[in-house]
């Protein structure tokens, strides 16, 4: 809201002191005792157009970018985001090295997040559907190795068994995670 106050105040106030200006008197003092040179014409049509045609290219562009901004607006994610709260849980500290104690501690987690009032569903990942990951390089063994910009990669993410209902990500092919995965 501030700044589309600043923009309106800074754009309304040449129009309000513009007003006081009798331009009749000021552009007839420049036209007085001088006439403008055919090469003073030139340069002004020039300056003129170039103006005009960087508007058009530049209100162009805009309209492109709102375009295009609207339909990434309605893009499938591959995931529904609506009714959908997250929350980043920082682990520090020792008390969660190691499997056993992090399995009770998201366990625990778990547990509470689905007994809060409200919550159908809830799950545990590494990271967000569009948040990137650690990033690992494929190489098989039994082929040559590709140009280091060139071998293959993927992000990896830890998720838990529900991580897929609970964002309510469509399964393609294959199956569900089940605890006796982890």
């Amino acid at each position: 809201m501030k700044k589309v106050l600043c923009v309106l105040t800074l754009s309304l106030a040449p129009l309000l002191f513009s007003r006081r200006l009798d331009l009749n008197a000021v552009l007839g003092q420049g036209a007085r005792g001088s006439s403008a040179s055919i090469r003073q014409v030139r340069a002004r049509n020039t300056l003129l157009t170039g103006q005009l045609t960087a508007t058009l290219v530049l209100m162009a562009t805009a309209g492109l970018f709102v375009t295009s901004f609207v339909r990434l607006t309605h893009v499938p994610l591959g995931f529904t985001p609506d009714a959908l709260a997250t929350a980043r849980v920082p682990l520090a500290g020792t008390r969660h090295d190691g499997d056993a104690p992090l399995r009770e501690f998201t366990a625990r987690l778990l547990e509470r997040a689905r007994a809060m009032p409200g919550v159908s569903d809830a799950a545990i990942g590494s990271s967000l559907p569009l948040d990137s990951g650690p990033v690992v390089r494929l190489i098989a063994s039994d082929r040559p190795r590709p140009a280091p910009d060139r071998e293959p990669s993927a992000i990896v993410r830890a998720v838990d068994p529900g991580y897929f209902r609970t964002l309510g990500i469509r399964l393609v092919s294959g199956r569900t995670f089940t605890p006796t995965d982890l």
